[in-house]
C-alpha cells in the first residue's frame, strides 16, 4: 500500500513538472536562425583571348626641326607639331583574367592603318628665304600595351599604357632638289583609356582614347650631307571597335 502511494506521488510530480515546462517553454519567444548570407556574383566573367576590329579618327603629328648649325641659313628653325586629321582602323587582340569581382588585368596588341600623309610646309611657306618642303606618312601604328580595368555589371573603365611603333617615311625638298628621304620604323610609347561593356553572349564593344609618341626619325640633306632635319612623330587615335572572346561563358566564377 505504501509503495502504491509512493508510485502515485511520484507520477503526480512527474505530471506537475512536465506541464509547468510546456507551460513556460510556450511562453518564450521563437529562436530566429540567420541565413548564411549570399553574394552576389558578377554578370560578366571577362577572363580569356579576344579579337577584334577597330575604326575610328587620328590626329598624326610631326615636328620639324634643322641642323641649328650647317643648314641653309642661320640658326635653328622648326615648327610646332603639324597635325594632319585622318581616319584609322586595324585588329586588335588580348587577353584578360579577372582577378576578383571587380578587377581585370589584361594584355593587349593592336596594328592601324592611318590615312595620315601630310606635306607640313609647301615651299617658301614656312622659311620665306630658304625653298623647302616637308612631307611625311605612317603606313602603320602598332602597340602592345598592359590594362588594368575596373568592372561592375557588363561594363569595364580601364587605363592602358605600354609600347608603340610606327613605319614612317619623311622626306623633304630643299633649294628645288627632291630626294632627300629615310623610311624607318620608329618605337616610343603609348598611354590611352576606355570603356568596354559586354553584348550577348561573348562579344562586347569598346571607346577609346590613345596617345602615341613614337620618336624622331633624321633625314639627311642631299644638297649638304652634314645637315639633317627631325621629324618628331606623335598621334592621338579616338576609336570604338568590337571584340569577340574565346572560351569560357558569360556567368561569373564569383
Amino acid at each position: 500500500m505504501r509503495i502504491s502511494r509512493c508510485m502515485v506521488f511520484v507520477a503526480a510530480a512527474i505530471t506537475a513538472i512536465v506541464s509547468t515546462s510546456a507551460t513556460w517553454a510556450a511562453d518564450l519567444p521563437a529562436r530566429s536562425y540567420a541565413k548564411a548570407p549570399v553574394f552576389a556574383a558578377s554578370a560578366y566573367d571577362w577572363t580569356g583571348f579576344y579579337i577584334g576590329l577597330n575604326a575610328g579618327g587620328a590626329a598624326a603629328g610631326t615636328g620639324l626641326t634643322t641642323d641649328p648649325q650647317t643648314f641653309i641659313g642661320t640658326g635653328a628653325r622648326d615648327n610646332s607639331d603639324n597635325f594632319k586629321f585622318g581616319v584609322t582602323g586595324g585588329i586588335q587582340g588580348g587577353y584578360n583574367w579577372q582577378v576578383s569581382p571587380s578587377w581585370v588585368f589584361g594584355i593587349e596588341g593592336d596594328i592601324n592603318g592611318l590615312s595620315s600623309r601630310r606635306t607640313t610646309c609647301e615651299i617658301n611657306s614656312c622659311f620665306p628665304d630658304v625653298p623647302l618642303s616637308f612631307t611625311s606618312q605612317t603606313n602603320y601604328l602598332a602597340t602592345a600595351r598592359a590594362r588594368i580595368g575596373y568592372t561592375w555589371d557588363r561594363s569595364m573603365v580601364y587605363v592602358t599604357g605600354g609600347g608603340a611603333f610606327a613605319d614612317v617615311s619623311d622626306s623633304f625638298v630643299e633649294s628645288g632638289v627632291p630626294g632627300a628621304a629615310s623610311n624607318k620604323v620608329l618605337s616610343g610609347y603609348s598611354v590611352g583609356g576606355g570603356i568596354e561593356t559586354a553584348l550577348m553572349s561573348n562579344w562586347s564593344v569598346k571607346a577609346e582614347y590613345l596617345f602615341a609618341d613614337v620618336g624622331t626619325n633624321r633625314v639627311l640633306s642631299i644638297v649638304n650631307p652634314i645637315s639633317f632635319v627631325n621629324f618628331h612623330h606623335e598621334y592621338q587615335l579616338g576609336r570604338v571597335g568590337l571584340n569577340y572572346r574565346f572560351g569560357g561563358t558569360a556567368a561569373s566564377r564569383y
